[in-house]
């Protein structure tokens, strides 16, 4: 059986009308599909400069082919996980960056402030398209360079993050000719994948070594030497006596207090400890002596390590050193006794003040020769 119905001429419009556009859509959904990355964010040249604050520079590279050629805007978000973010301030340098940029040129505005967890770099474009700045496909062009200063009691360590997911915490735009997007009015901002990148050169904390060697006059002197250091805080070392009878090098029963501290907070802080140098790739001698309640015949160990800006301690390395037991370990005098004259001879084991007295058989006092 044949069935048949007349359509309204306005619903024939209608259905045609959605079919047009339903085709329209998949098209734009297939072209967006086809579309990769087509640009790059990436931070670069990070200079820590002390424990309140850091610089970088931020660019946007054009990696695509044709896609593009016209920058609107950024939000791009980062955190730096060992502290609390929150409690530091970003700022951008004055003519830093693309000049476009600059406030003068009444194009493009920053908005950059810190939220728990995460700091926010934005930049906001231009309505129009010819007033965009222009990065052909292959070029890029530099945001300017950023500062994060501690606004507190917190230390900036060497490092950097994004804030993921991206999708949620980073947001960027280009502007296209309606000749090249049919879909869209060239004033409009459209959604460009972008693809985020941080270059950090971190020295590494690279130690060379550290010894303990007795001076004399109950001193020891602690020597070390560093490479390069990375988020260092401050030394510390802690003293130990190292039981009679154990092996050397054997710390089992050893029992250590801390002898000396960076922290001027600390109990056991001297203004005559070395300061470390926070982040540096220079190599760096350090020495400091222990003069502390050393007694004789006891073999000290020492231990060295360090405490970075997050607060977590490292060990470095430990070395040992005996003071000596006695100030005069043999002495003669050949004849003696001696009626004329005789040959003193005497071996000492530590630098000591001497004094050489002759007396007679009865105790009394003949001489002082030295």
């Amino acid at each position: 059986m044949k069935v048949s119905a007349r359509i309204p001429q306005a619903l024939v419009i209608l259905v045609l009308f959605c079919v047009i556009l339903c085709g329209h859509t998949t098209t734009a959904k297939a072209q967006t599909n086809e579309i990769d990355t087509l640009a790059r964010v990436h931070v670069s040249n990070y200079e820590w400069l002390s424990e309140q604050e850091v610089q970088f520079n931020v660019w946007i590279h054009n990696i695509s082919e044709s896609v593009w050629d016209r920058w609107a805007n950024i939000t791009v978000q980062y955190n730096i996980p060992s502290i609390p973010i929150e409690e530091c301030s970003v700022d951008r340098i004055p003519d830093s960056g693309h000049p476009l940029l600059e406030p003068t040129q009444q194009l493009y505005s920053f908005v950059h402030r810190t939220f728990p967890g995460r700091l926010s770099i934005g930049v906001l474009g231009p309505d129009e398209y010819f007033d965009c700045i222009e990065i052909p496909p292959g070029d890029s062009i530099n945001l300017g360079r950023f500062v994060i200063r501690s606004t507190g009691s917190v230390s900036i360590p060497v490092e950097l993050d994004l804030v993921y997911p991206l999708e949620k915490y980073q947001a960027h735009a280009f502007k296209s000719p309606e000749e090249n997007n049919p879909w869209s009015r060239a004033q409009d901002n459209l959604s460009m994948p972008t693809v985020s990148t941080i270059d950090i050169d971190r020295p590494d904390m690279e130690f060379i070594e550290f010894v303990a060697s007795y001076m004399g006059d109950l001193q020891i002197l602690l020597e070390w030497e560093t490479e390069s250091e990375l988020n260092n805080r401050g030394f510390v070392v802690e003293r130990g006596i190292r039981p009679f009878g154990d092996e050397p090098g054997d710390n089992t029963n050893v029992l250590f207090d801390t002898l000396v501290s960076y922290d001027p907070e600390s109990a056991y802080y001297d203004p005559n400890f070395p300061a470390a140098h926070g982040t540096t790739s220079e190599p760096h001698e350090y020495e400091f002596v222990d003069n502390n309640n050393l007694f004789r015949g006891e073999e000290y160990v020492y231990r060295l390590s360090y405490e970075e800006y997050s607060g977590k301690d490292s060990l470095l390395a430990w070395d040992d050193a005996i003071v000596a037991s006695a100030v005069i370990v043999r002495s003669s005098a050949k004849p003696n006794p001696f009626s004329s004259s005789t040959e003193l001879s005497f071996y000492l084991d530590d630098r000591v003040i001497l004094g050489v007295k002759i007396f007679d058989v009865e105790g009394k006092l003949v001489e002082t020769l030295l």
